[in-house]
């Protein structure tokens, strides 16, 4: 063809010459110039065809080269060229153009090939162990090593026959491939050719593997290449192109050609070169039955060549289904073709779990830290690699929920979506059943209320079984669920969904949250959530601008996800986010006066996240004391009449322990100086004193033993001192006040009275509060007080009683 190309006015000329001359008929030189076209084209398509399969051309391209090859035929000889005259053009400059465009057409053509081989490999490069087969002996998780080295030293034997074919056995999925790349890494002396029948669907299977094996052979034995070559031209119908190309081919030796029985020549050559060759063929059961069964039989008895053995990997039962046609039920037809069979070691529950989890967290290398990926493999790895099968569902599993965890990884609880990911690859119409079912088979407490409920199995009281148990056994066929697996589903659901556990702030995106529950199945976050541009917004805004976005989160109710998102976040104490903590729980308190709804976010974020660290280092970037130091600059720098600060102090003192940044001794001595800022500041016993003398008691822990604690009222050391003051200011009067409490009684009710249970806490007892009362001398409002306290004790403290005021009103 490139000589047709390069020197077409002369090959035209012979053509002529040697040709056309002894047809009968008379042509024209236009009719002479169509029929060389025709010959040439004819050669061309021929030696396309014969080429190797990834170096073909297409339709496209085969048909503009030959349109290209009769124009530039055409115009090299330029009698004959019969252009309009606004065409034409000098025929050798014309004829020049055409070589080069198709030229260019080839040279496109091979570097694309090329670019895409390449592109190819490297996206294999790309990918990681983890994600791909196995190549490595010490990426092998599953215990496919030792089985390999088994494989790889039955096959070094000498006493190990040939030709041989040995079978790996094993389900879709159960990591087949990977143990063929140990055994290729592991084998020597060993000449290893992986056979893909299915990536050429022109060429027989026969002259694939047998070009194949003659390629190989072709630099160290080209007498072995011609012979393979001969074989398959021999077991083929050619067509004119490949039949050429064959007789091209073997003729470096015409030796080879000569004998009736080419199989048995190419026999001994390879007995000869003492060369072993194993041909790997894996995922025959990807093929069409007709091809599963013509490549058996090549295995079989068409190559069954010396010195080369078949390694091959399949799944038995897809093979024997393909095989029998009703006739081969029980495989005899592939004991005949496989001599030795192992089968896939078995693969621990817990393996796949883990390989799962790498997986994902490879997939989504910021989203979780080491410390949450060991509590995730505790928490996840019994009940996740139940559900798993083979690696294949590991790795696909993987891949689904990190799909969609990218977007709601800070919404959703990657646990729950491990184990939900690998129930929908099971089991998906159960899913999608259970989603749809979900007021049937769950249900809310009737105790639970606010922001945090939560869902748990209901129970079906007439037969003492979950709602779940009786819908599987009614659904398990429609849903797909074998019925040896329903107990396995069971077990999966109650671990989800536990009926004697509450849902507490570290799971609060847990599917068992009721506000959680759809973003599983729907893949998606409540329009309130905080979204990655907000949030970026408000970590680096400063001054008014953080101010706006403080606002306006939570004026959209955005505070509880956004106080979720902050401690998601926080990988380690950060000054910058602990500032952030405080401006957004002093904004909360401000927007939320009466807490009726039990927020108390960034509050609770503060006195229990922000301790020294859950494994009891601090961060490299603070040391302890610059932690501490930061946050009682931020205590003190508070707002007056700083409502969010005592909060913060108050939480310290309920917990038992005084491992917090603020120690006890420094939040009691905080919560005196505020009080007592707050008495002197105001010139009216009011509301805010009031509030502020509310924390000169908070609920704590108190010691009832050694080692023993009970939740109770506690009074701070600086109580008594506190209240004298605010009573020397503001008199008798509303400081007696202060002491009485009602029944806060319903419409209908009597209004009734009681001394509060301050008065004990602040000065230890009853009978030492009376004794306080009684030193302040005689004024109306204590005398009154103290008659108040003189029928209460009547009641034993118990039982409010009837009393009118005249002085405490």
């Amino acid at each position: 063809m490139l000589l047709t190309f390069v020197f077409g006015h002369e090959v035209n000329t012979l053509l002529h010459k040697y040709l056309l001359q002894y047809l009968p008929i008379h042509l024209e030189s236009r009719q002479r110039n169509d029929i060389v076209f025709l010959i040439a084209g004819t050669l061309c398509v021929g030696l396309i065809g014969g080429l190797p399969w990834r170096y073909r051309l297409d339709l496209i391209q085969v048909s503009t080269l030959l349109i290209a090859t009769e124009l530039y035929l055409l115009a090299r000889t330029d009698k004959d060229l019969l252009l309009t005259p606004t065409l034409a053009s000098p025929s050798i400059w014309y004829a020049d153009i055409l070589v080069c465009v198709t030229g260019g057409l080839l040279v496109r053509h091979l570097c694309q090939g090329i670019w895409r081989r390449a592109r190819r490999k490297e996206i294999r490069r790309g990918v990681t162990d983890r994600l791909a087969p196995i190549n490595q002996f010490e990426s092998d998780t599953f215990l496919f090593a030792p089985v390999a080295r088994d494989i790889v030293q039955f096959l070094a034997r000498n006493s190990t026959p040939s030709p041989l074919t040995v079978g790996i056995e094993g389900p879709y999925g159960s990591g087949k491939t990977s143990l063929i790349n140990l055994i290729k890494r592991d084998l020597q002396n060993t000449e290893v050719l992986d056979f893909s029948p299915w990536h050429s669907d022109s060429k027989p299977f026969h002259e694939q593997l047998l070009e194949q094996l003659a390629a190989a052979a072709t630099s160290s034995n080209p007498s072995l290449a011609s012979a393979l070559r001969h074989y398959a031209s021999q077991l083929s119908s050619t067509s004119i192109g490949k039949g050429a190309l064959a007789a091209v081919r073997g003729s470096n030796n015409l030796s080879v050609l000569d004998t009736n029985d080419p199989k048995g020549v190419v026999n001994e050559l390879i007995r000869g070169k003492g060369v072993n060759y194993l041909v790997v063929i894996d995922d025959i059961d990807r093929l069409l039955p007709d091809e599963i069964s013509a490549l058996l039989r090549l295995i079989r008895s068409t190559a069954d060549f010396s010195n080369v053995r078949y390694l091959i990997a399949y799944d038995r039962s897809v093979l024997t289904a393909s095989l029998s046609n009703g006739q081969d039920s029980e495989g005899r037809f592939m004991d005949k073709i496989v001599q030795v069979e192992m089968q896939l070691p078995h693969v621990p529950a817990t393996s796949l779990s883990d390989h799962c989890i790498d997986v994902a967290v490879e997939l989504l290398p910021n989203s979780i830290d080491a410390e949450s990926i060991a509590r995730l493999r505790a928490r996840t790895r019994v009940v996740l690699g139940n559900l798993l099968a083979t690696p294949r569902e590991a790795v696909r599993t993987a891949f689904a929920v990190s799909l969609s965890f990218g977007r709601l990884e800070r919404n959703i609880d990657f646990h729950d979506a491990l184990i939900i990911g690998a129930l929908r690859l099971r089991y998906p119409k159960f899913v999608r059943g259970m989603a749809d079912m979900r007021d049937r088979i769950f249900v809310v407490p009737e105790n639970q209320q606010g922001r945090n409920r939560w869902w748990t199995l209901a129970s079906n009281q007439n037969t003492g079984k979950t709602e779940l148990e009786i819908v599987l056994v009614q659904e398990a066929g429609r849903w797909g669920i074998q019925e040896n697996n329903i107990s396995l589903v069971i077990a999966t659901m109650k671990h989800l969904f536990q009926s004697n556990s509450f849902a507490f702030d570290e799971s609060f995106y847990s599917v068992r949250n009721v506000a959680s529950f759809s973003r599983y199945f729907g893949f998606s976050v409540p329009n309130n959530t905080i979204t990655e541009e907000v949030y970026t917004e408000l970590m680096t805004a400063v001054g008014t601008r953080q101010e706006e976005l403080i606002q306006k989160a939570l004026h959209g109710g955005q505070f509880f996800s956004l106080c979720q998102r902050l401690e998601n976040e926080r990988k380690e104490p950060d000054e910058k986010v602990i500032e952030l903590y405080f401006r957004l729980g002093r904004a909360e308190i401000k927007a939320e006066t009466n807490w009726t709804n039990q927020v108390a976010a960034f509050y609770f974020q503060v006195k229990d996240r922000l301790i020294y660290g859950r494994a009891g280092t601090l961060s490299s970037k603070m040391s302890a004391d610059d932690l501490r130091n930061h946050v009682e600059h931020l205590v003190k720098s508070g707002e007056y009449p700083y409502e969010y600060e005592l909060r913060v102090c108050e939480g310290v003192l309920s917990e038992i322990s005084d491992s917090y940044v603020l120690s006890k001794d420094y939040c009691e001595e905080t919560i005196a100086s505020f009080i007592e800022e707050v008495i002197a500041r105001e010139s009216s016993w009011n509301k805010v004193v009031e509030d502020a003398l509310s924390y000169c008691t908070h609920r704590g822990w108190g010691s009832v033993g050694e080692g023993s604690y009970r939740e109770q009222r506690i009074a701070l050391k600086h109580a008594v001192r506190l209240l004298e003051l605010a009573r020397s200011k503001f008199g008798n009067r509303l400081y007696a006040k202060w002491f009485v409490r009602n029944n806060s009684p319903f419409r209908d009710q009597e209004l009734l009275h009681a001394v509060h249970e301050n008065a004990k806490h602040v000065h230890g007892d009853w009978d030492k509060f009376e004794s306080h009362l009684r030193s302040l001398g005689p004024d109306e409002s204590i005398l009154e007080l103290l008659e108040l306290l003189e029928q209460f004790k009547g009641q034993n403290f118990q039982r409010f009683v009837r009393f009118d005021f005249l002085h405490l009103r």
